[in-house]
């Protein structure tokens, strides 16, 4: 042990450690320490402490970062970053902590804020699972409790239950929600909607990156396309973005509002993902074929054989015009309030 400055270091195993201390003798405890643990580590087949942040570096890097939940992920890792009370050593995140942890927001009673404690506790087992079986870090997993959620509810909307939607939201809300509704984009994939993805003259919409990561082009039918024109003729169209309002700080309060719609009665739980599985729902019902609704969804094919089998957008078309059908659309209201916009 020697001193360099005023704090006191050491060799380890050939590796220079500092003891971040000018006391002699908290060095002296911290390296008789470390060369304990070194010591259990060779000759006992004790595995070396990993820290919380090796564990995130290490998953996340393991992790397709074109995957849809790849943000969510993150999101949820920081979020226990910041929860757990230490992130020294991996080992010390038990059955005891983590329960602690979700039982100060969690309720007795079936709730959607348990459903996201569950899947917030689901990522973290991954990781700790990941730790144990992959990279052999830790000798054993926690189990983590389970809290109560409410039954499964059908995740689509009739037609009726979509015309009370659409006249309880603001327009900027409805356009939104209606665009969803027409073409079945996840969320993610309509508020980083840009401009240069719509090919006005072929009427389709070229998004990439999706979740499978396979090219997905949507032939655009007349909902969808009379709301894009309405916002491209519109005097203040952003440069970019297609919704510009869901892009930043101000998605906050379209949220809320959306919020207070969710718990009128008959539209309980209705989130945008909802519309995704209505567009798929209402095609079926008209017996659009299994192959082409995927095909629209972006979903990877169950049969390779499919991989080989192209659609060209005049053959698609028909099927995403089944939602105009179902609206019963006899005009365009959205590119008359845009032009009706232009003329004042």
């Amino acid at each position: 042990m020697y001193k360099r400055g005023s704090v006191w270091y050491a060799h380890i195993n050939g590796i220079r450690k500092s003891s971040g201390t000018a006391d002699r003798k908290a060095a002296e405890a911290y390296f008789a320490k470390l060369k304990q643990e070194a010591w259990n580590e060779e000759r006992m087949g004790a595995k070396p402490q990993r820290t919380w942040q090796e564990a995130v570096v290490r998953y996340l890097k393991e992790e397709d970062r074109n995957r849809a939940s790849y943000g969510w992920k993150v999101g949820v890792l920081r979020w226990w970053a910041e929860q757990l009370p230490d992130n020294g050593d991996i080992r010390r995140i038990t059955r005891d902590v983590v329960a602690e942890i979700c039982d100060r927001s969690a309720t007795s009673q079936p709730s959607a804020g348990n459903n996201t404690l569950n899947k917030k506790a689901g990522l973290l087992h991954h990781l700790l699972r990941k730790a144990c079986e992959e990279w052999e870090w830790i000798d054993r997993v926690p189990k983590f409790r389970a809290y109560p959620i409410p039954e499964s509810r059908d995740q689509w909307l009739t037609v009726e239950k979509w015309q009370l939607l659409s006249k309880m939201l603001p327009a900027d809300l409805r356009d939104f929600t209606t665009f969803a509704l027409a073409t079945g984009l996840r969320s993610s994939k309509l508020t980083n909607l840009v401009w240069s993805a719509y090919d006005v003259t072929r009427r389709v919409l070229n998004v990439s990156g999706t979740r499978n990561k396979r090219a997905n082009p949507i032939p655009l039918n007349q909902t969808a396309t009379s709301i894009l024109e309405a916002r491209r003729l519109a005097r203040t169209r952003h440069l970019t973005r297609v919704f510009p309002e869901f892009d930043g700080p101000p998605i906050k309060k379209h949220w809320r509002t959306f919020a207070k719609v969710r718990a009128i009665p008959g539209l309980e739980g209705v989130g945008i993902h909802t519309l995704r599985h209505t567009f798929n729902t209402w095609l079926a019902q008209d017996g659009v074929p299994r192959e082409i609704r995927m095909k629209l969804m972006g979903h990877a094919p169950v049969d390779v054989h499919e991989v080989y089998t192209h659609w060209a957008d005049q053959q698609l078309r028909p099927a995403v015009e089944v939602i105009d059908k179902m609206l019963n659309l006899n005009s365009v209201p959205a590119l008359e309030r845009s032009v009706a916009d232009s003329a004042r």
